[in-house]
């Protein structure tokens, strides 16, 4: 599965993300899009793209915004599977939390997308989240 990340001057969140990403379970190849950061953030990715081969950075020249970020970093995932997933920087990734909702498309062909719970971090659930 294909994960794409936007990102524009947030290495203050990147790196935990990222740690919690890169040992999710079903990920095929992370896409990580910078809209021309210059906190840093860039060299957060250089180290990750250094030490796994399935992160990709694409560092463009000028902030282009999140959807054409997405979109950017949509047409350079190659993975076969059929999902694709955007992913916030202000998240953490368990091991599974993928599992569920790859399982949910797949008995749900009617659904054109899904979101994964949002746990804040005192432990209460988040309004945005759904549980079905």
């Amino acid at each position: 599965m294909c994960i794409i990340v936007i990102t524009h001057n947030n290495a203050s969140t990147l790196r935990k993300a990222l740690d919690s990403l890169v040992n999710s379970e079903l990920i095929d190849e992370i896409i990580i899009v910078d809209n021309n950061s210059v906190d840093g953030s860039q060299l957060i990715i250089r180290k990750f793209m250094a030490e796994y081969t399935f992160v990709k950075g694409l560092f463009l020249s000028r902030n282009v915004g999140f959807a054409a970020g997405v979109n950017i970093g949509f047409k350079a995932c190659r993975s076969a599977e059929p999902y694709f997933v955007l992913f916030n920087l202000d998240a953490i990734a368990t091991r599974d939390w993928l599992k569920k909702l790859v399982e949910f498309m797949d008995e749900n062909s009617d659904a054109g997308m899904v979101q994964s719970l949002l746990i804040k971090p005192n432990g209460e659930y988040d309004s945005a989240g759904w549980l079905h």
